[in-house]
């Protein structure tokens, strides 16, 4: 990847036999929510996903545990010709996670994530980890439908140690 701080890997594989699923779960949801596309989702792959995550996360970073307080909710993040919205607003997740997880379901071509100065491309079934610290946005490329999924672990070590900077 583009540095330490963010780790990129493909998880069709495990994930595809799901996707339609997950997806048909996503869709329902947004409907309930007034207030915005970024919304928990309950799925009953939930910790099938969070276990997925730790195992990619486990393998990319270095040594971690986790904190006795995490909540393991998943969030979708769902764009699609009902609300362009423009691209997303600059924001981190330092207040609740060590380590953040983005799962891309649907993707479109250039659709992107913008981290401080660069942008990574995300493809359907990538998976991005990075430290909760880090500032990003998502940059939607047309009004077809988007389906991100963020996880989020909360650890006993500092992200500077996770992710290898001392």
């Amino acid at each position: 990847m583009t540095s330490n701080l963010i780790h990129k890997v493909n998880l069709k594989d495990k994930v595809f036999k799901i996707s339609d699923e997950l997806i048909s779960e996503c869709v329902p949801c947004k409907k309930n929510y007034d207030f915005g596309y970024s919304f928990e989702i309950s799925t009953k792959y939930k910790y099938y996903l969070y276990k997925t995550f730790y195992e990619e996360c486990y393998k990319s970073l270095k040594k971690f545990t986790l904190s006795d307080n995490n909540n393991f909710i998943i969030w979708c993040y769902f764009t699609n010709e009902e609300y362009r919205g423009g691209d997303g607003v600059w924001h981190n997740h330092s207040t609740s996670a060590t380590i953040n997880g983005v799962l891309y379901l649907k993707t479109n071509e250039g659709d992107k994530i913008e981290f401080p100065n660069f942008c990574v491309e995300p493809k359907d079934y990538d998976l991005l980890i990075f430290p909760g610290y880090l500032d990003h946005r998502p940059i939607l490329s047309s009004t077809n439908t988007r389906i991100a999924l963020n996880m989020e672990l909360k650890c006993n070590e500092h992200e500077h140690k996770i992710f290898g900077f001392y």
